[in-house]
């Protein structure tokens, strides 16, 4: 349970959310300005207690509302996509990190015997560490095998690793963690195709985050695809009686709804217009479009296909 200090801040960084949402102008500049003053309130103090569940709730509740999140999206992907600034327990970490390279810095890379602790901000920092896939070897080594990074704070002979560099490893195996728990998640896309997700690949990750997303293509990158297929099944589950004719077929052949699948109304429908040039190279830019290599044209095509498919809907 946190304390009232930090309760305190947590209502402070909520309250502050909602006013940047309520501010004029587009998503993008709310978004910005969020990151930029809502984090800090949350995340200043957890040195030694790691955020609970509870503490977490109301701040990842108005991180969604501010950014409005699709509501098919995978929280995972969606974090991964806009930053790790919306993960709480994330932010604590990190700052510990810094605190204690910092500290091993002035004393020289020789951290004393009476920090060898099992509670306070030693074991949150192994706990921390170890809830994002590190392996705890000796006192103050830490290592990652899915990325092969080896975490420090006492030196062996070795200089200590730099602020930019602890920051830079905790964050890929905070995304390698997310992107983990996308893999094991019961979502439609693992369902249909179970295994189809390629191994975490740091520089695919950067490429993609690095494109430039309207609310179409940030929806698709995040999961939030959408077909007839998928629409008619949601509806049929809340009323049994509801028949083909009932949904929008595929807006650009007819087809009937459950037959209308994503992979028809993207790849393979034979009057969706799709230009030649635009083909998938893995399931994973099939499905999601995150780039092998630079370029965006199945991420344009992607984000054009959800918007007729919507459009449909409501029409």
């Amino acid at each position: 349970m946190a304390v009232p200090a930090e309760s305190n801040r947590l209502r402070k960084a909520v309250r502050t959310a909602t006013k940047v949402q309520c501010l004029p102008g587009p998503l993008a500049r709310k978004i910005r300005i969020g990151q930029y003053v809502v984090p800090t309130k949350a995340s200043f103090g957890w040195l030694c207690r790691r955020p609970s569940k509870a503490d977490i709730k109301p701040y990842e509740a108005a991180f969604r509302a501010l950014v409005q999140k699709p509501a098919q999206a995978s929280p995972f992907l969606y974090k991964i996509m806009r930053g790790h600034m919306w993960d709480l327990r994330f932010l604590a970490l990190q700052t510990l990190v810094s605190v204690v390279l910092r500290y091993a810095t002035r004393m020289g890379g020789q951290l004393p015997q009476r920090l060898q602790s099992k509670a306070g901000w030693p074991r949150n920092l192994v706990v921390g560490l170890v809830s994002l896939g590190w392996v705890q070897r000796g006192t103050w080594s830490f290592y990652h095998e899915a990325l092969n990074l080896t975490l420090k704070f006492q030196t062996e002979g070795e200089p200590l690793p730099s602020h930019k560099e602890a920051s830079h490893w905790i964050r890929e195996s905070w995304r390698w963690w997310l992107y983990g728990l996308f893999a094991s998640a019961d979502r439609r896309e693992n369902r249909n195709n179970p295994g189809w997700l390629p191994e975490y690949d740091e520089m695919r990750v950067q490429r993609c985050r690095k494109l430039h997303f309207d609310a179409h293509s940030l929806a698709f990158v995040t999961g939030a695809s959408v077909s007839p297929a998928a629409y008619f099944q949601m509806k049929a589950s809340k009323n049994p009686s509801l028949g083909p004719d009932d949904v929008p077929p595929c807006p650009f052949c007819g087809l009937a709804a459950p037959e209308a699948t994503f992979v028809h109304v993207a790849w393979e429908c034979p009057r969706n217009g799709k230009p030649q040039h635009v083909v998938p190279t893995d399931p994973l830019e099939k499905r999601l479009r995150w780039p092998t290599a630079s370029g965006d044209a199945c991420l344009r095509w992607l984000a054009h296909v959800r918007g007729v498919v919507l459009g449909s809907r409501r029409a």
